[in-house]
C-alpha cells in the first residue's frame, strides 16, 4: 500500500482565525499550561500549506500580536497577585 498525501486544507478566513488565536493565544494542554504552538505544529495539527500560513502568519504579524498578549497576561497575572496580597496582609 503507498503512502497517499492528502491535499492541504484551504485556508479559509475562518480556519485562519482559528489558527491565529491558537498561535496568539496559545491553548491548554492537559496539565491545564498554557502552551503556545509554533508554525509546523498549526500546519500538521490542521493540515494546512506551510507557506501559505507562514505568509499569511507575517502579513498579520502573528509574532507581535502573542509578544503583545503574552504582557497583558503577564500584567494580569501580576496585578492579580498584587491584590491577593493585599487582601491577606490586611
Amino acid at each position: 500500500m503507498e503512502n497517499e498525501k492528502t491535499s492541504p486544507n484551504t485556508l479559509t478566513p475562518d480556519l485562519t482565525e482559528k489558527l491565529r488565536q491558537e498561535y496568539v493565544q496559545g491553548v491548554t494542554n492537559e496539565k491545564g499550561e498554557r502552551v503556545y504552538p509554533s508554525i509546523d505544529v498549526l500546519v500538521a495539527k490542521h493540515n494546512v500549506a506551510k507557506a501559505t500560513l507562514f505568509r499569511r502568519s507575517q502579513s498579520q504579524d502573528w509574532k507581535g500580536q502573542r509578544t503583545r498578549f503574552e504582557l497583558e497576561l503577564a500584567q494580569q497575572k501580576d496585578t492579580a497577585k498584587r491584590d491577593e496580597l493585599a487582601k491577606e496582609s490586611i
